[in-house]
């Protein structure tokens, strides 16, 4: 802010409290003599209302009588109060109220006893009271006045005046106001004159200030004019100088600006710079999204708190701690575990001093997966494939041998070759279709499908191997339950685990299919595949729609399976929208479950 500018809203302060301060000193005196005022007022009335009472037989019986409201001392109060615009109320000695302006006549003898209001108490003692208190009959503070009524050397009753603490109040406040306005309208004048002479000084240093910021902005042709041979003159003319100065510097480091953002920003890798207090100096937007963080919130911040890896922090205390390059695999948390390559270089001076150290992160996660997808790939093929090969070498070599000329065992052998020809065979072609779906090269052609006759079909087509292990299969599809999927990949999804329930089987056994449309959420599809057989192991359900993983490796190979049919069912499902589940207990039987969402 301005100092001249500040010099005025502190002339606006300083007449602000002074009218403050002047409205609340002021308000106590003016109240004094406001109250001391209305107190002789009501004095002085009180008085000749109750000379003219004390006259009055008819409004004020004597003591000796019966006293009780009646009219005329009511109407008494009452033309009194309007007269005065007071309220006024006549009381007996004994406190009975007798009169009140304020109440109707009809009302007067529900009112309480004024005998110990206390400025009836005072004034029963010394002629005169007061006093100040919330009234329950008009429900307001009053300030009141009673005056006692002396007829024949005796108390004959008492006058009472009572006028609104609220008028008090407005009456003070008005003068208060005025005279708290007065002093702040004269002090505001004298802050007004303040304002213009520092405004007077203050303006050439102003525009000094303006031009030196526009000159921080970058507006190297700014130029401030020099009026006067005076300090605030020499000023102008230092400051010109030393814009002609800054100029050629401010070039080069703004280039040199430009090219290191653009080549911060355009690495795909992590930059990391720190001193050799583990503070960071310097790191790109890259290393920010890795860890989480914007850029501009990691400067200068210690390394501990920017990353809690231990791989990274043992890197760059490595480096800082011998002066030597380090080269480490580490992998992120904080990024999905993905995993990357460090590289630390030591950062040194002109003087070969040790500055800090530069940390490089290179994503190598794909690479790592790949790597790993492919031994595991390998690795898994060599081992299906192994099997087959060697039987039928084994076969073929005895055959070479002199088997062929076996005629009891020759076509044996053959139908052997022929038979692990077919595993093999059928190996190539389930990877084929694994390898399609994971790619996404497989087109569907989902359409509305009525799954009781599709499922019928099915099961007539797996019945004959069915009956050859003695194994019965059951539908329990009501009409109507339709499902959106393709065809084709729904006839292999429930064909592979139909042909699963049927291997993996007892004799006697049974396989169900079950679908159902699902309650909680309409149009959705609900289907079951449910056997009586073997069972899985708890600790291989997880793992069962793996690729080339078997509960019973040989069983499954006895019974011709390649072990990638769960994995195809899996992908196959998810495919079309679906989840697929399995329940399953040893000795008992499984339950596979798919769960199909409804067509969009």
């Amino acid at each position: 802010m301005k100092f001249r500018n500040r010099l005025l809203w502190f002339g606006f302060a300083v007449a602000g409290l002074a009218a403050l301060a002047v409205f609340i000193s002021g308000e106590t005196v003016i109240r004094r003599i406001v109250t001391d005022r209305v107190t002789e007022r009501l004095q002085v009335e009180a008085i000749v209302l109750a000379d003219v009472l004390a006259r009055d037989r008819l409004a004020l019986p004597d003591p000796g009588a019966t006293l009780e409201p009646h009219a005329e001392t009511d109407r008494l109060a009452d033309l009194a109060g309007r007269d005065l615009g007071l309220r006024v109320t006549i009381v007996a000695p004994d406190g009975l109220v007798l009169g009140d302006s304020s109440v109707e006549l009809e009302q007067l003898g529900a009112l309480e006893n004024h005998a110990t209001r206390p400025e009836i108490v005072e004034a029963r003692a010394a002629g005169m009271g007061a006093s100040t208190r919330h009234s329950v009959t008009v429900r307001d503070d009053l300030y009141y006045l009673a005056r006692r009524i002396d007829r024949d050397g005796r108390p004959a009753g008492f006058v009472r005046l009572a006028v609104p603490v609220s008028e008090l109040e407005r009456t003070t406040g008005n003068y208060s106001l005025k005279l708290a306005g007065f002093g702040f309208v004269a002090l505001l004048g004298v802050a007004l004159i303040g304002y213009l002479v520092a405004r007077r000084f203050s303006r050439p240093i102003e525009e000094m200030s303006l031009a030196a910021d526009e000159i921080a902005a970058g507006r190297r042709d700014t130029a401030i004019e020099v009026g006067s041979n005076d300090e605030i003159g020499q000023l102008g003319a230092a400051l010109n100088r030393m814009t002609r100065a800054l100029s050629a510097q401010i070039d080069s480091l703004s280039a040199e600006k430009s090219l290191r953002d653009t080549m911060l920003d355009g690495m795909s890798e992590g930059l990391v710079v720190v001193d050799t207090d583990r503070r960071v100096l310097l790191c790109n937007h890259a290393l920010g999204r890795l860890l989480g963080f914007q850029a501009e919130d990691l400067a200068d911040r210690p390394l501990i708190e920017v990353t809690r890896e231990h791989g990274i922090i043992e890197a760059f205390d490595s480096v800082l701690g011998r002066g030597e390059r380090r080269r480490d695999v580490v992998r992120l948390d904080t990024d999905g575990g993905r995993v990357f390559e460090l590289n630390v270089v030591p950062l040194k001076g002109p003087d070969g001093s040790l500055l800090g150290a530069v940390g490089l992160l290179f994503d190598v996660t794909r690479l790592t997966m790949l790597e790993s997808v492919r031994r595991e790939f390998v690795a898994d093929v060599s081992h299906e494939l192994r099997t087959p090969l060697t039987t039928m070498k084994s076969f073929v070599e005895t055959l070479l041998a002199g088997g062929i000329d076996d005629k009891e065992n020759n076509r044996r052998f053959l139908e052997i070759i022929r038979k692990n020809g077919d595993r093999m065979e059928a190996i190539i072609d389930d990877l084929t279709d694994l390898s399609l779906i994971e790619t996404g090269s497989i087109l569907l052609e989902p359409e509305r499908l009525e799954l009781a006759p599709l499922v019928k079909e099915l099961l007539d087509s797996a019945r004959p191997k069915a009956v050859g292990l003695q194994v019965s299969l059951v539908m329990e599809i009501p009409r109507g339950v339709g499902i959106h999927a393709d065809r084709r990949r729904l006839e292999q999804v429930l064909l592979n685990l139909l042909e699963n329930g049927i291997k993996f089987n007892k004799p006697g056994g049974t396989v169900t299919v079950r679908a159902a449309t699902n309650g909680d959420a309409p149009g959705a599809v609900r289907i079951e595949i449910e056997d009586t057989g073997v069972g899985i192991p708890a600790d291989s359900i997880e793992r069962v729609f793996h690729r080339f993983y078997r509960v019973d490796r040989s069983r499954s190979r006895q019974m011709g399976g390649t072990g990638l049919g769960l994995s195809i069912v899996k992908h196959l499902v998810r495919l079309q929208g679906g989840t697929v589940r399995v329940e399953s207990r040893l000795g008992e039987g499984s339950r596979f479950i798919l769960e199909f969402p409804a067509a969009v």
